[in-house]
């Protein structure tokens, strides 16, 4: 799970997902055998952390909600965001 963790958090971090990071992280998938509950755990623990982080301050600014839905967007082009039904 460690190394499909830094492959998301590298992938996530400009909040742009290309074809080529979603052919990547599903290829680190197939090879680390991971389950889909195990990418909705991870995938769920990325989001926790932006989340956290953006209401860390007790205020959710327009930019920092603009900035949760681009998360949960790549989240879901990688094959599983919060909120989506298995």
């Amino acid at each position: 799970m460690r190394e499909y963790w830094d492959s998301l958090k590298t992938v996530l971090a400009d909040l742009e997902i290309g074809d080529d990071e979603i052919a990547l992280l599903a290829r680190e998938r197939r090879r680390l055998g991971l389950s889909e509950d195990r990418v909705r755990v991870l995938h769920a623990r990325a989001a926790k952390s932006v989340i956290s982080q953006v209401t860390d301050d007790s205020v959710l600014s327009d930019g920092e909600s603009r900035l949760l839905n681009r998360l949960f967007i790549c989240l879901r082009r990688l094959g599983w965001a919060p909120g989506d039904l298995p």
